[in-house]
């Protein structure tokens, strides 16, 4: 749009320019006519004879009279040529609004399809990873808690990229676990059965296993969702969503099954450290 009427102004800058010029040169030519005219009858002795000017010079009359018409033509062929740059100018600015109005219907179109919302919430305690210290001669691990979200509506909108951040709340504890933000590029549309998930690294000293560790079978944690994706044309749209699963029993089962297998290699190797110490006597 800009373009266009850069274009505008500059034709219209040359039409001004063009109608300056014409009317300095006739205004000149005029001058000289009548200036010339001046000094030739200032030569004459005959002041009688300048009286009869409108009968010798009466072609000149008839001249001026044309060019009147050859300017008034001058005019409107100026003024054509202007209600055609005019014409051109509107022609470009519907197009502009046309394309305009287009990509807002497009635009609303996308708004109104079904956004993507989080369906179903899986939680799983995976195999920690262990680690051996050979100078204090301990096991440790760090166990990993998987978190597994699927989508409810099938989405139609291309090009989709979902930013989602967890925190798992446990009541009983009054902790708080947040989960890094992960951002899932989605250049298709995406189907239903598509799953997402985050993967917790714990450690001893803040384990989310504490939230599993109690006797009462009622203990619910809570997981905080808050998705944040747009779509091709850069317009944003949040989804916040808590979802509730109760502890279960297996989960007190693996933490108790690992915690054992730990404590058991620690003392393997605290016991062999022992004997080749007295061998080494």
């Amino acid at each position: 749009m800009g373009a266009f009427l850069k274009m505008s102004k500059e034709r219209n800058a040359i039409s001004s320019v063009f109608v300056y010029l014409l009317t300095f040169v006739m205004f000149c030519a005029v001058f000289l006519f009548w200036r010339q005219s001046y000094l030739y009858f200032e030569k004459q002795n005959d002041w009688g004879l300048s009286g009869t000017i409108g009968d010798s010079f009466g072609a000149i009359n008839a001249l001026f009279s044309g060019l009147a018409f050859v300017g008034l033509i001058c005019t409107l062929l100026m003024q054509k040529k202007e209600l055609g740059y005019q014409r051109e100018d509107l022609e470009e600015t519907r197009t502009v609004m046309a394309s305009q109005l287009e990509e807002m219907r497009s635009s609303k179109r996308l708004q109104s399809q079904p956004l993507i919302v989080v369906a179903r919430v899986d939680a799983e305690l995976a195999r920690p990873l262990l680690s051996y210290s050979q100078d204090k001669g301990i096991y440790t691990y760090l166990p990993t808690f998987k978190i597994r979200y699927s989508l409810l509506n099938k989405s139609h909108i291309q090009a989709i990229s979902l930013v989602s951040k967890i925190a798992i709340h446990c009541p009983g504890n009054k902790k708080i676990f947040k989960f890094d933000s992960k951002y899932t590029d989605c250049l298709c549309q995406n189907e239903e059965s598509e799953i997402f998930g985050h993967d917790y690294l714990d450690d001893k000293l803040s384990s989310l296993y504490q939230c599993f560790d109690s006797r009462n079978g009622n203990d619910y944690v809570v997981v905080y969702f808050n998705i944040v994706y747009k779509n091709i044309i850069e317009e944003y749209y949040r989804c916040r969503k808590a979802f509730i699963f109760y502890v279960e029993d297996n989960y007190k089962e693996k933490l108790s099954y690992w915690q054992r297998e730990v404590e058991r290699m620690s003392r393997q190797v605290k016991t062999a450290k022992r004997f080749n110490g007295i061998f080494d006597r």
